[in-house]
């Protein structure tokens, strides 16, 4: 993409232009195929287990990037995935919600089964968490560089990213105004040290934990200042993805034909995905901040004093 400004910012989209999904199948195997794959999650557990340890044994694969500690996605089968994480995840059901709510095209979930093993510490166990997905097509925004998609495609992207974000945002929480997890609990973010924070009652308790979360204060008057009038201001609760970045987006012909990665996901402030989508690029004006802002509302005041706190929950 040029120099050119050729994105509408998010309130400025015609509101006649059509859509249709670049991805409209959303079961990649057709009936038959379908139904083995249901009948294999009627094999024993522990069988599913160890046949999934096996195969991560086997595969070198990875999906989408390297294996950080236990966690890693590993292609085990044409168009499957194992997704392995050493947390309380709550993407599995997050997953079969949105495929049960919206059109956005995300892995589906085939099976997920729990089981445990050794800390890295030793002695001890940890919770894992098996999850078997299927593909879905594309390469990620990062993989194909952001500098080499043309005008066009950025507009086709973002146009597609607003389209699925708007649907995400409009599902209205049944918790009300809590921030919490799809199922009410806690929630997960990179965001904070402690990676699982909440649930909060409200924005409120919410904004005193990320005060707290550091140990260090805000030294300088004006800065505290800011932070605290800009917390003040109320903002509702919607479903965002939690880790919006250019790896988790894959696109294919200028069309975006995955988003991935739900873990960090739940009813968060508003402004969330915003916040979360900037950060990477901060130091720099991209094509990706451009198309952040035409894809989301504009929430630069809230990211501005999530960064000024950022240091504080690192």
């Amino acid at each position: 993409m040029n120099n050119k400004h050729t994105l509408p910012r998010y309130g400025d989209w015609p509101q006649d232009i059509p859509f249709s999904p670049a991805v409209r199948n959303r079961n990649p195997y057709g009936f038959a195929t379908s139904n083995l794959l249901w009948i294999w999650t009627l094999l024993p557990t522990r069988l599913r287990i160890w046949i999934y340890w096996k195969a991560l044994a086997l595969s070198t694969k990875f999906r989408y990037g390297p294996e950080t500690g236990t966690q890693s996605v590993r292609k085990i089968f044409p168009g499957l995935y194992l997704k392995v994480k050493d947390e309380n995840s709550n993407e599995a059901a997050v997953l079969r919600w949105l495929a049960r709510n919206t059109d956005i095209p995300a892995p589906r979930v085939i099976d997920c089964v729990r089981t445990y093993t050794n800390s890295h510490s030793g002695g001890s166990h940890c919770q894992i968490d098996l999850m078997l997905i299927t593909e879905v097509p594309g390469r990620t925004i990062m993989d194909v560089g952001e500098n080499n998609l043309s005008d066009a495609d950025v507009v086709k992207i973002a146009r597609d990213l607003k389209y699925y974000f708007d649907q995400l945002r409009s599902i209205p929480s049944p918790w009300g105004s809590k921030i919490c997890s799809l199922a009410g609990g806690h929630l997960q973010s990179y965001r904070f040290r402690r990676f699982s924070c909440g649930p909060f009652i409200d924005e409120n308790e919410f904004n005193d934990f990320v005060l707290n979360e550091g140990s260090a204060i805000i030294q300088y008057p004006d800065q505290k200042e800011i932070v605290t009038k800009r917390l003040a201001k109320p903002h509702s609760v919607c479903f965002a993805h939690g880790d919006l970045a250019q790896a988790n987006i894959l696109i294919c012909g200028g069309r975006v034909t995955g988003i991935v990665d739900w873990e960090t996901s739940g009813f968060w402030p508003e402004y969330w995905d915003y916040a979360r989508a900037i950060f990477p690029s901060r130091y720099f004006a991209t094509v990706w901040q451009e198309m952040v802002r035409s894809f989301l509302p504009d929430y630069h005041e809230e990211y501005e004093v999530d960064l000024l706190l950022w240091p504080l929950s690192l």
